[in-house]
């Protein structure tokens, strides 16, 4: 998701600074309330602080060996994704707890899209993809940045009610796949 050209810049470290602060920020604030921190109410914030620490992790061991350089890429990436997910939630007014991790789930699926090889199990797999790596790799960056996106987006809009969720959930995953699908089709069309 973050473009190559800024994976070794002081600004990934920046945010990843910026997410530490909110995790412990909101982790303080947690304790503070008196509520017990092992609450179900928490979990999305749990989640989130896992994604950031395997970022980390990812980008601390991969950054050893040279050879794994998309592993570091995809930390920066999940890092990101950690930080879309802090600005745009306010963890304490989450209403259904189950909403906010089926989006987060959807944002854990999207991220590893952009550095998948051709393969028959992960990814965008229609024929069009299939018909060149190019069009393979550019297809599932487009659409792990989208879904990663749509993922925020879809807890920050929690506290809709049970139908308007569902409908705002259906519209955002039918305008991702539209949008992959019209860009693979057309990339193909460039590209023969």
């Amino acid at each position: 998701m973050i473009p190559e050209k800024w994976q070794q810049t002081l600004g990934v470290k920046l945010f990843i600074m910026v997410n530490l602060i909110n995790l412990v920020i909101l982790a303080v604030i947690k304790l503070a309330s008196g509520a017990p921190v092992w609450r179900v109410r928490n979990a999305p914030l749990a989640v989130v602080g896992g994604l950031f620490l395997i970022g980390i992790s990812l980008i601390l061991i991969c950054k050893q060996n040279p050879n794994w350089r998309k592993g570091t890429y995809l930390g920066a990436d999940i890092n990101l994704t950690v930080l879309f997910y802090l600005l745009l939630i306010d963890f304490n007014r989450i209403s259904t707890l189950g909403f906010a991790l089926i989006a987060i789930i959807i944002s854990i699926v999207a991220l590893p899209m952009a550095y998948t090889s051709r393969n028959r199990l992960v990814g965008i797999r229609i024929p069009w993809t299939y018909l060149s790596e190019e069009n393979w790799h550019r297809t599932n960056v487009l659409a792990g940045r989208l879904f990663g996106i749509s993922g925020p987006l879809l807890v920050a809009m929690g506290k809709m009610s049970t139908d308007s969720f569902l409908n705002a959930f259906v519209t955002i995953i039918v305008l991702v796949v539209i949008l992959t699908v019209g860009y693979s089709y057309r990339l193909s069309k460039k590209l023969i």
